[in-house]
């Protein structure tokens, strides 16, 4: 499903490492938890059709769950778990409404405490959102690409009409951020 608003493609579960076709048209990777996450995340061929795709200059983001449970940590023991730019093992923890001032203003009728995923800094990554201590959302480079982790569903009730929400999400996909090779025929090749 292609989301014009923030130039990306959600990722479907189906998608194979053979199907790298179907990335080399996206800018973003968006990988929420839910049908399909954890069987993505333990297949290595498709893991590296991922990594592949962001050292390319794509972007993937990872999108922890509604921070309910561990099973929301589909990343976990898997190929997937080594590109995140957090160690985030499943526990959560209550985040304040304030540790979301960089999404701008929540709507009214949120909740005045979230459960969100509880992560550490890997040493290459930078917070974008929330604290070194408490991060929410964190970047890290790779290849000509980054990943990023959400430590919580931007899809929520509580967060999905906070002022900045769309702005914040747009910046996480630049529209300069795939360069492609300048394309050359095989058969033109001396």
């Amino acid at each position: 499903v292609e989301v014009e608003a923030y130039r990306a493609r959600h990722l479907v579960a189906d998608i194979r490492a053979r199907s790298a076709g179907l990335l080399s048209a996206a800018t973003a990777v968006f990988l929420p938890s839910g049908d399909g996450a954890r069987d993505l995340a333990l297949d290595g061929p498709r893991v590296l059709a991922l990594e592949t795709f962001v050292r390319a200059g794509g972007t993937l983001v990872i999108v922890a769950g509604k921070g309910s449970s561990q099973g929301d940590a589909f990343w976990l023991d898997s190929p997937l778990e080594a590109l995140l730019p957090v160690i985030a093992r499943g526990a959560t923890r209550e985040a304040g409404v304030a540790e979301f001032s960089f999404l701008g203003a929540l709507p009214a009728h949120g909740s005045a405490r979230l459960a969100v995923a509880d992560a550490m800094l890997r040493d290459e990554a930078r917070v974008l959102g929330g604290t070194k201590e408490q991060p929410l959302a964190v970047e890290r480079d790779l290849g000509r690409g980054h990943v990023v982790f959400l430590g919580f569903d931007p899809d929520r009730a509580e967060v999905r009409g906070a002022s900045g929400l769309a702005r914040f999400l747009d910046h996480l996909v630049p529209a300069t951020s795939r360069s492609y090779p300048p394309h050359v025929r095989h058969d033109r090749l001396a």
